[in-house]
């Protein structure tokens, strides 16, 4: 059997934390100015979540629709490139690059691919 050696002062800390236990209200109640500011950053905090789940929701609208304008354009742009090329009596069996010019004004090109 093992043995237990506790202190005087031991003892009596182990009696006052029984005593406090017992003594202890079930219930503490606080007054409305005691709990006022913690009300208030609660409110504060479900405003400040319910304001970044409608920025959320309003960015992912957002960027669904600018995702969508830009495939548009990129067909848009095959598109137009591809009636140039047809204008330019450019036959469909054969690959040419478009070289865009780097400022506006310039020429442009088709070039032949080598594949």
């Amino acid at each position: 059997m093992s043995e237990i050696n506790l202190s005087e002062q031991e003892i009596v800390s182990l009696d006052e934390a029984v005593e406090e236990k017992k003594s202890a209200p079930e219930v503490v109640e606080l007054e409305w100015p005691e709990i006022e500011n913690i009300m208030l950053g609660q409110a504060r905090m479900n405003q400040l979540d319910q304001e970044l789940a409608a920025l959320l929701v309003n960015t992912e609208k957002r960027k669904v629709e600018i995702l969508d304008n830009l495939n548009q354009l990129k067909g848009m742009i095959y598109s137009h490139a591809s009636s140039l090329k047809d204008s330019k009596g450019i036959s469909e069996s054969l690959t040419y690059e478009l070289k865009l010019p780097s400022e506006m004004g310039e020429k442009g090109y088709f070039i032949k691919s080598q594949t």
